[in-house]
């Protein structure tokens, strides 16, 4: 409300919407993410930031080699089916304990994980089926999903 403002501007000039899937809080669990603001739209699939409770259950599994390849899969998939980017790589180096020289030892650099896909907001958003778009694209990158509810 700006009425008794000087400051016109909006207070908050974005709209986001999570949607989780999992017990525990809402950021502690994989989900479909949408933010939209005044010049570009985000949609992610993913975790953003593994909980302390699942940082050591993740690595782990990457290192496994039965999830290890899975996930390896779901990262080759989803890359081909579109412009997607993988995220979020947050360290350095390979923790310690983990081998560096690891085929998928990469993955063991990220505080979270998923895919995204940012745009710029065009008159698209505005038709009858920008939901429909955003659906799409949510199911190309659905795998990530899957596969952090399965190491769980």
């Amino acid at each position: 409300d700006t009425r008794f403002s000087k400051n016109k501007l909006p207070y908050k000039s974005n709209i986001a919407v999570f949607f989780w899937e999992g017990d525990g809080k809402k950021l502690e669990n994989p989900g479909f993410y949408l933010h939209m603001d005044p010049d570009k739209y985000f949609i992610g699939v993913g975790l953003h930031e593994f909980p302390k409770s699942m940082i050591d259950t993740y690595r782990n599994a990457v290192i496994d080699s039965r999830h290890g390849s899975a996930l390896q899969d779901v990262i080759d998939r989803v890359k081909k089916r579109g412009k997607y980017q993988l995220g979020w790589k947050k360290y350095k180096k390979v923790p310690r304990g983990f081998d560096a020289g690891h085929e998928r030892a990469e993955y063991l650099l990220f505080g979270g994980i998923g895919f995204h896909l940012e745009e710029p907001v065009t008159s698209r958003v505005q038709q009858a089926d920008f939901a429909d778009d955003c659906f799409d694209k949510f199911k190309d990158m659905a795998d990530i999903h899957d596969w952090l509810k399965n190491i769980r």
